[in-house]
């Protein structure tokens, strides 16, 4: 008889590459449709402040009457374009809300994401406010990164635009507000005029935030010409904060680290207060605001997701520089005792949602306590039944630093967590070099760039310096930094970093 066998394999290896064709094809197409909606979106919002996309995605003015192609026949008149770069979602909502109201006074505006804009938009505009958060040490937020490195390192002429900046930050960071103050003086030096200089507003402190929007509030009714004590009783919520503080019950609290050489690591869970309905997204932040210094809340990962009934936080013991421990986090791992209550705010975080990535494969990475905004979504996608992730986790050593190990080997054992790689750097060989986390991905780059070819998304969440940018770099040189911008703006690429 015939020998078929290899016919056979034959056949099935085109089924299989085809198979697998179609499965690229079909991911590649969702994609697509998820940036088209995005920049139908925003060219709805261009076309409504006098805009419409123009060939090649960019964006040009509508001619009216005879004031010329391109141009504004009555630029006063024209709507303002209030632009957003945002991180967590504040700068955008307070964009939104920039926009209206401005509207409820009489003066048309339109909100649309900095991202999507570009010179020709900026120059056309002819008024154009900006509000524009900070990410890490001075850098633009991830959906910025793009615009940034294709606009801003160039000086278009935008003679004739005249502009203000809402530069958003957070003091206990060197670069306060450096990404807002970098637009502002990129959009100076190309020839725009600003209508006011730049108003920088602390995230970080209560009042220095609230006094910053009253004075972005004067200054728009002056170079707008509108009723200042309308736009001053115009009380917008910060969409952060919609919730307010409330008392939670500390319910327990638990040591995670016993023996480690590190400082010590406890897991909290807090009660909601009875009767109130407070809710929150994987990926969003509890503050928390000690006696010691209630003007300054510090912003904690949550850990866990509503349907568990408690709010989970891991809280390292932190020391300042001269070895005093923290203030906010010596008082809650060694002076707050089960059974006190602690005033709390749970903060958005929408730059670290799952949002358009509910159904994909998630790699999530992150080290110490970050662990705790990555626990959150594998809670999440279990409740969804979301099983395929792949976690990269780093501490010091096994023993003693392997964070929640419990949890996460139910998880492995139950095909939740298929895949769980660990890198421990004071367990490393005597005389080798330490392992770390984005050691572990340049180790896997085959694995990590079969991954993200088939559509996964990528979320990291713990130290910025190090270990943060250490994944970043590996990404890059596997993945290359086009892509790796591209997976940014796209948020598949989610970053929750301090």
């Amino acid at each position: 008889m015939p020998d078929y066998s290899d016919a056979l394999r034959y056949g099935l290896t085109l089924a299989l590459l085809a198979a697998y064709a179609l499965l690229c094809l079909s991911i590649w197409q969702r994609q697509r449709r998820r940036r088209l909606a995005a920049v139908a979106e925003a060219a709805q919002a261009m076309q409504a402040a006098g805009l419409t996309p123009a060939g090649g995605g960019a964006f040009a003015t509508v001619s009216t009457g005879s004031s010329g192609a391109g141009q504004p026949a009555h630029p006063e008149n024209a709507p303002v374009l209030v632009a957003w770069a945002t991180q967590t979602g504040m700068a955008q909502t307070l964009a939104k809300n920039t926009a209206a109201m401005l509207q409820a006074c009489g003066q048309a505006a339109q909100a649309a994401p900095l991202a999507l804009l570009d010179a020709d938009a900026l120059r056309r505009a002819t008024r154009l406010l900006v509000v524009a958060s900070t990410y890490g040490d001075g850098e633009p937020p991830d959906e910025a990164v793009a615009f940034e490195k294709q606009h801003m390192r160039q000086h278009p002429p935008l003679h004739g635009l005249r502009y203000a900046v809402l530069a958003l930050g957070d003091s206990s960071y060197d670069n306060f507000c450096q990404f807002g103050q970098a637009i502002d003086g990129w959009l100076a030096s190309s020839g725009g005029q600003r209508l006011f200089a730049c108003i920088k507003a602390d995230s970080a402190d209560d009042f220095e935030m609230n006094a910053a929007l009253a004075a972005w509030r004067k200054q728009l009714a002056a170079a707008f010409g509108l009723d200042a004590a309308q736009l001053a009783r115009w009380q917008p919520e910060r969409p952060s904060e919609a919730g307010g503080w409330h008392d939670w019950t500390l319910a327990a609290k638990t040591r995670l680290n016993p023996g480690s050489v590190g400082s010590p690591v406890w897991l909290l869970e807090l009660t909601a207060p009875a009767g109130a309905s407070l809710t929150w997204e994987a990926g969003d932040l509890a503050q928390i605001a000690p006696p010691a210094d209630v003007k300054n809340p510090r912003d904690y990962s949550i850990a866990s997701i509503p349907q568990s009934g408690s709010l989970q936080l891991l809280v390292r013991r932190q020391n300042r520089a001269d070895g005093s421990p923290g203030l906010c986090s010596a008082w809650l791992t060694e002076e707050l005792q089960a059974g006190q209550t602690l005033p709390v705010r749970l903060r958005a975080n929408a730059g670290f949602h799952l949002g358009g990535n509910a159904a994909r494969a998630l790699i999530l990475i992150g080290n110490g306590v970050g662990l705790a905004g990555l626990l959150a979504h594998l809670h999440a996608r279990e409740a969804a039944g979301q099983h395929r992730n792949w976690l990269i986790f780093g501490e010091r050593n096994a023993a003693h630093d392997w964070l929640c190990h419990e949890q996460i080997a139910r998880w492995q054992a139950s095909g939740h967590l298929p895949r769980v790689d660990a890198a421990f750097s004071r367990d490393s060989a005597p005389g080798a070099p330490k392992t770390y986390v984005q050691t572990v991905l340049a180790r896997e780059a085959a694995t990590l760039r079969q991954w993200m070819d088939e559509g996964a998304a990528l979320y990291v969440c713990g130290s910025l310096s190090g270990m943060a940018a250490g994944v970043d770099a590996v990404l890059r040189q596997t993945l290359g930094s086009e892509r790796v911008d591209a997976l940014l703006a796209e948020r598949r690429y989610c970053r929750d970093v301090y």
